[in-house]
């Protein structure tokens, strides 16, 4: 990814839908039975670190679906601010060219 955040529209709606997707990922994890958990050091299964890092993902999902909300509000924000200068210079471009 690159290492700043491009504000063009399609490239926002694009990382929006990337993020909904990891969202739909961590949100469709299901818990593993005991005996499925890789074992430890201690050759015992790290079910209580396991635990709590899947009582995470609901939680790391419904930010991420947020996260891709406001992305998606800034995306239709940024295009409507494009069109309006757009808009704009072709009134500009327009008046110049009457006043020839």
């Amino acid at each position: 990814m690159a290492d700043r955040l491009d504000v063009d529209p399609p490239e926002l709606l694009r990382l929006a839908r990337r993020l909904t997707e990891v969202a739909e990922l961590l949100a469709a994890t299901r818990r593993p039975d005991a005996d499925e958990l890789p074992a430890g050091p201690t050759g015992r299964a790290p079910v209580e670190l396991a635990e709590l890092w899947l009582d995470e993902l609901p939680r790391a999902a419904l930010d991420l679906h947020e996260l891709a909300g406001l992305l998606r509000a800034v995306a239709t924000a940024v295009a409507a601010v494009d069109e309006r200068l757009a808009a704009r210079l072709a009134r500009l471009g327009t008046d110049r060219s009457d006043d020839r």
